[in-house]
């Protein structure tokens, strides 16, 4: 394979993890569920960029996307604070968003913005496709690109990062939001890996890429999102191929991964939190549960793919035995809506 962002021929493997479902392919039976394919999954890091990649690429399914955005609140909170600090530093005629998902960011920028979505969670006007510099080129030139969590999620990652370059104005600014390896490393926050993601990027490998496609990184900030959330911004300048940052440690993760263990919970007890990360770690370690609750209606009676386990809404919680929660960085939500309930267990790695 060639590395996504750079097409360097030289890769690393670095990470290694036993065969698993698509994260984020809920089932409609539980025979399907337990029936799901698996496939392994290996990081492999560019020699050329420091970028790592995810191996094997599976496109994810767009026509049956369960992941709306707008459906969790901290993500909700998080957008509309991104639009406040949007406007705070730019004020543009043409907005374009990429990787937009149902819209929550443009419905909250106090602008007009184009969403570029290739999934069904996107119903408005804009753009139901991927990003890629075929598109850019039919698209007016704008003064500010955006991509919030979703410039790891397909592969042609090099493709796009030329088009940003093409429809960016001289003085254009992108700003990209990604998880943060180096955050995913020092939590060995092994349940973040999974098909989807098909890239991993920290401050370095941004750099790099960058300059590679004629984007200068000018600006960086650290955020809490996710385990760790890179805000990185963007302007246009001379492509160049320069130097890779440092080597990660990436021993530390494996070892977490292979030593994981599920919590010791009594019968009867359920999940709290059905994102694909959840799908990730309750396949590895196996929790005795028999449900998952979730507050995303379009995961509501599906079933967890490797595991036949149902996925139910917050009103059928009930009072558990135990509540394991897998939506990590949601507790205070998650507490907040069944108040009363005291027996929570908060898995951390």
């Amino acid at each position: 394979m060639k590395c996504r962002a750079c097409d360097g021929s030289v890769l690393e493997t670095v990470f290694v993890m036993a065969p698993i479902p698509i994260a984020g392919d809920f089932k409609a039976t539980r025979d399907e569920a337990l029936q799901a394919p698996t496939y392994p999954l290996d990081w492999r890091r560019c020699f050329d960029c420091g970028l790592v990649n995810v191996w094997p690429d599976i496109e994810p399914d767009w026509r049956h996307y369960s992941y709306h955005a707008s459906d969790v609140p901290a993500l909700r909170r998080h957008h509309k604070d991104f639009a406040r600090w949007l406007a705070d530093r730019f004020a543009p005629k043409v907005h374009i968003d990429i990787g937009g998902n149902d819209g929550v960011l443009t419905s909250q920028v106090p602008w007009p913005a184009v969403n570029i979505d290739p999934s069904d969670a996107w119903q408005g006007p804009g753009h139901n496709e991927p990003f890629t510099l075929a598109l850019a080129q039919a698209l007016p030139k704008a003064d500010l690109v955006t991509a919030s969590n979703s410039m790891a999620h397909f592969a042609g990652i090099a493709d796009a990062l030329d088009g940003i370059r093409h429809v960016l104005r001289p003085s254009g600014a992108f700003v990209m939001e990604v998880h943060d390896l180096d955050a995913t490393l020092a939590g060995h926050q092994w349940d973040t890996i999974y098909h989807e993601h098909a890239v991993e990027w920290d401050e370095d490998s941004l750099a790099v890429a960058g300059l590679i496609h004629g984007l200068r990184l000018d600006d960086i900030e650290r955020l809490d999102l996710h385990g760790g959330l890179l805000r990185a911004t963007f302007r246009p300048t001379i492509a160049s191929r320069p130097d890779t940052g440092p080597r990660r440690d990436f021993a530390g993760l494996q070892r977490a991964y292979d030593e994981a263990e599920a919590p010791d919970l009594p019968d009867g007890s359920v999940a709290y939190g059905a994102a694909a990360r959840a799908t990730v770690y309750l396949n590895r370690t196996r929790p005795n549960i028999v449900a998952v609750i979730d507050g995303s209606p379009r995961r509501h009676g599906r079933w967890v793919p490797g595991l036949g386990i149902p996925v139910l809404p917050p009103e059928d919680f009930g009072h558990p035995p135990a509540a394991l929660i897998t939506a990590i960085g949601h507790e205070d939500d998650i507490k907040q809506r069944h108040p009363g309930y005291g027996r929570w267990v908060e898995w951390r790695g």
